[in-house]
């Protein structure tokens, strides 16, 4: 069996900081929020890295975005 190493993707993985003012302050727009994560970008460090150890663990990306 291959260990597992697990990453959570928002703000670990994904740099979801462009969506963020639909979430800040009073405002809690989740649904705008959510509807631009597929624009997140990734930090390369962590992206890099996950690739260096996915070489010797099987990769488990996690995330509390919902399914829509």
């Amino acid at each position: 069996m291959t260990p597992a190493l697990i990453c959570d993707i928002d703000g670990t993985l994904a740099d979801l900081t462009h969506g963020l003012h639909h979430i800040t302050g009073s405002n809690r727009a989740w649904d705008d929020f959510f509807a631009v994560a597929g624009d997140d970008g990734l930090y390369p460090a962590i992206r890099d890295l996950l690739l260096d150890l996915s070489h010797k663990y099987t990769i488990l990306l996690v995330s509390g975005r919902p399914d829509k």
